[in-house]
């Protein structure tokens, strides 16, 4: 996996859906995931937390990650998320660079 990737099934990102809920209920949710494709406990963990270093290694800045879309009809589109709160008066202006030198 690249860093600040994310991966699609065709046009759908593939992950836990729904808002975040954090703690446990999210914790097994990813671990059920894991066993429904057929990965064991440790590897699943193994794979969150490759996936969530590469995420923290690839940001515009504080909270505000970059991706790479792998597979389906986007495949290879980059991906900036941002919440309302996260960054200054222009937060969004480097979104935006940022994505131009992708």
């Amino acid at each position: 996996m690249r860093q600040g990737q994310v991966v699609a099934e065709g046009d759908r990102q593939r992950g836990t859906g729904g808002r975040n809920r954090g703690g446990r209920e999210a914790v097994d949710r990813a671990l059920s995931a894991g066993i429904a494709i057929g990965l064991s406990s440790r590897k699943t963990r193994e794979r969150i937390t490759e996936t969530l270093a590469a995420i923290a290694a690839a940001v515009v800045e504080a909270g505000i990650p970059l991706a790479t879309i792998e597979g389906g009809t986007v495949a290879g589109t980059a991906l900036i998320t941002k919440a309302g709160a996260f960054g200054g008066t222009e937060t969004v202006v480097n979104c935006l660079d940022r994505l131009r030198e992708v």
